[in-house]
């Protein structure tokens, strides 16, 4: 197994790393196959990912290989056959691929526990792909403008991101009184309110290819924030993680 220069956080308490944030995690198929012990660490760990440049399968591997401390044999080859899923071109091989995947997911939901080494780290790294999904907010001339929510134990929190020339517009409804800050580079913005509300920021003259490290802070919740990675991209060829699952 190769060493991969991304430092990534102890385990700690779910409280700790912000359950607040874990009601939107049913949203997900796969995510919804592990147990719930696992989710807080495994988000925290997706946040950490999501802000580098590390290739895909560095990434699944990174994010769960504290979770399988005596499988570190079968992390890279489950991530080679894992992968693929959101880059072959055959519509016909995608759908047949996912309906075998699915399949695995639904076999695991009762009792993950009982699965086969290979099947939980499979399923384990098809949640990482869906979250990873869903912490990468990406904006382009092409395509300027994204729309995220995420279910909070307070509400609904709704991001917008804008592109126009020459700066970048992110707008944010909050279920309660919070912060949102917006990090990357040697910018940095921040804006708060004591209630639920919109809150709004303005990043002049973004860097394409940069990935801005946006965060939300929820008040009442007296936890860590939630952390996206935000970046406008050169051209519409908008590089995600594909999430065939959710």
């Amino acid at each position: 197994m190769h060493e991969y220069p991304v430092e990534l956080p102890a385990f700690t308490s779910a409280q700790a790393v912000g359950q607040v944030w874990l009601d939107h995690l049913k949203q997900f198929k796969a995510v919804s196959a592990l147990p719930e012990a696992m989710l807080a660490q495994l988000l925290e760990r997706c946040e950490i990912m999501a802000q580098t440049s590390l290739k895909q399968g560095v990434k699944l591997v990174r994010a769960v290989e504290a979770f399988f401390p005596d499988q570190a044999e079968l992390l890279e080859p489950v991530a080679a056959h894992v992968i693929p899923l959101a880059y072959r071109s055959s519509a016909g091989l995608q759908e047949a691929r996912k309906q075998e995947i699915e399949q695995i997911i639904d076999d695991l939901a009762d009792d993950y526990e009982a699965a086969s080494p290979e099947q939980q780290v499979a399923v384990s790294m098809l949640a990482v792909q869906e979250l990873l999904s869903a912490l990468t907010l990406s904006v382009s001339e092409q395509e300027p403008h994204l729309v995220r929510e995420w279910i909070t134990a307070h509400g609904l929190l709704k991001l917008e991101a804008l592109y126009q020339t020459n700066r970048l517009l992110i707008e944010a409804a909050l279920p309660s009184g919070g912060r949102l800050q917006l990090l990357g580079g040697e910018s940095e913005a921040q804006a708060t309110r004591p209630d639920a509300g919109q809150l709004s920021l303005v990043q002049s003259a973004p860097k394409a290819g940069q990935t801005y490290t946006l965060e939300v802070f929820l008040s009442q919740s007296g936890q860590r924030p939630l952390r996206f990675a935000l970046s406008v991209v050169k051209d519409s060829r908008r590089t995600r993680t594909a999430s065939f699952l959710s």
